[in-house]
This record gives C-alpha cells, structure tokens and sequence, in this order.
C-alpha cells in the first residue's frame, strides 16, 4: 500500500504543490480578508451556552449496558473524543478533557471528568493539534490507566519525553494487532496538517483509524478534507458499520476546506466509505469557525433529509454530550 504523504526536509505533506510557506500565507490572507465580515457576528459565551442548552445528556452514568459480544458501544463526550467499549476492551479517542487556551475557548465541557470513566485500555490519537493531542488529559488518563497509546509518525518522542510507557507510531496503512484482546487497528490517511507551534508544521503525520474485533469495523475519522482516501478506505474495510465524522468548522470555507470537512462533505465522505451508520463529532465545543455553534448540524439534518433516496438504508444517529448508542452486527 502507498505510504503517500509527501515527505521532504523532515516535514509531511498532502500533495506535492502542499508546503508550509503556501499554508501560512493562504491563511492569513482569508482572515484577514473574511474577518470584517464575520466579526459581528461572533458570538458570545453566553449565546453560544445557550444555543446549546439541551444538548447534554444528563442521565447517562456511563453503568455498562452492552449484554453480548455482539454488542459495542459509542460514548460522545465531546468535539472528538469518545468513549468505544467493545467486549471487556475500552478505547479512548482524541482525549480532550479541558480548555485549550483563552485564544481558543471550549464553551461544552466535557460531558465527563477522567475519574468517572472505566479503565481505559487504549489511546487512539489522530494527530497533535492540541484540541486532538491534550497533554494535562493524556498525563492524567496515563498515571491512572497505564494504556497503549496508538499516535502517528512522530508523535512518540513527546509522550515518552512526558513518561509515557506504552506507545507505538504509526505510519499510515500499519497494523497494530492485539493477540490478547482480539483488536487490530489499522492506521489511514487523512488530508490535513500538524503542528503544536510555529516551528514544527508537519513534522508528525496526522491520520484516522480502523478498529476490528469481532466482525465489527469501526472508523474514527479524525480531522480530514475531502479527499480520494475515503473511497480507498472503503475499498480496502468493506461494511464499515459506523463511522465518527468530522462536520466541522465551516468556515470561512476557502480556508477551512483545505483541512475540515463541512457537513455536505463530511456525508460524501461516508458514502464513499460505504459505512452503515453516521455519527457526527468536531462540532458545538470549540469556537473555530466563523458559522454559528449549531450550524453543522442544523445543516446536516437538512441534508439527511434531502439526500433521502441515496441514504437510503443508512443510518445517522446525533449524540449529544454523553449520549450512548449502542450496535449490533445488524446495526
């Protein structure tokens, strides 16, 4: 399999034309160029609190419900962390449990504290923006829990320089295998970036992950354009039962659609996955984008509906802030 991306003087990329100089300066000249226009109408702590009111499920104590092998569980604790609990196996993905800064504020906290969750047995990280790779979260869930945490290439050296014990890279395409447990985990491409600073843009790859046990194949999206590797995905995992998509942040578009779905691509994307069940994430818990909290998945409704005859036997189930699905080999 291609290990595509592009890889020169120490840094990833998409494409060959991709490189950090053309990144930066698109992107300050979309800002610049898109911020008067949006600037009155970004919101507010308070109108963003309550465009959200009602959005958080309150009465799940996260008790395990799951009464058979053919069973599995998806927790939404918030913007891309979830909570998988399959057989006696948790996976955690993308832990992000606090605030990221003042510059970029979370309005839905996270729908549980660390200390209620079970054992968590594996990490599974998409790449290292902060929002996906929370360092005081992963700290916390590693001194309790002691997991394996599965990161992309180049991502190691910064847990293990925290004291981390368990953790493998993963170029995309690897296999990661867990004889003891019956898991395989597949790392896949992504069309996005990286960087923890202004001084190592891509210099860890991003990506999305598979999970199999059981007969069941469950796909984390992580942050992704639109891009030709989700039919690829779906040629190589066919019967994908659910699969965690990105619907934002929007916009301004120009901008955003180099590295984040919005929510008519984020359902293409799903087709060309040939999943069976759609659930949304990266949405309603940070302010990232110009549109307003709810409008990827106001939009995303509307789609539902309007693209009814090709959905047609698809499945989309909208998790609110520690609400639980639970799925079957029929799901």
């Amino acid at each position: 399999m291609n290990k595509l991306p592009y890889f020169r003087n120490g840094r990833f990329y998409n494409d060959e034309k991709d490189s950090v100089k053309s990144r930066l300066w698109h992107a300050a000249k979309v800002f610049l160029k898109s911020l008067p226009k949006y600037l009155l109408k970004k919101n507010n702590k308070k109108s963003v609190l309550a465009e959200l009111n009602g959005w958080k499920d309150l009465s799940n104590s996260l008790v395990d419900s799951i009464k058979s092998q053919d069973q599995f569980s998806v927790t939404w604790i918030g913007h891309s962390t979830f909570l998988i609990k399959l057989a006696d196996t948790t996976i955690l993905t993308d832990p992000i449990f606090f605030n990221v800064s003042k510059f970029f504020p979370r309005y839905a906290d996270a729908a549980f504290t660390i200390d209620k969750l079970p054992k968590i047995d594996f990490v599974l990280i998409s790449h290292n923006h902060r929002d996906h790779f929370d360092l005081p979260s992963l700290r916390l869930i590693e001194t309790r829990d002691k997991p394996t945490f599965l990161v992309p290439l180049g991502d190691a050296k910064l847990l293990k320089k925290n004291g981390f014990v368990n953790v493998f890279e993963k170029h995309w395409w690897d296999v990661h295998s867990c004889p003891k447990s019956m898991f395989e985990f597949t790392f896949l491409p992504a069309v996005h970036w990286t960087g923890r600073g202004p001084f190592d843009i891509n210099k860890s790859l991003w990506g999305s992950w598979m999970l199999q046990m059981n007969g069941f194949k469950i796909y984390f999206a992580g942050d992704s354009a639109a891009g030709s590797h989700f039919c690829k995905i779906g040629k190589r995992f066919e019967g994908i039962d659910v699969a965690l998509m990105p619907i934002g942040p929007c916009y301004p578009r120009e901008f955003m659609a180099e590295s984040h779905l919005d929510s008519h691509e984020a359902v293409q994307a799903f087709l060309d996955l040939g999943a069976n069940h759609f659930i949304p994430m990266h949405w309603g818990t940070f302010k990232s984008g110009f549109e307003s909290v709810l409008h990827p998945i106001e939009v995303l409704q509307l789609l539902w509906l309007d693209k009814n005859e090709m959905l047609k036997g698809k499945m989309l189930s909208i998790l609110k802030f520690g609400q639980t699905s639970i799925f079957d080999k029929k799901c």
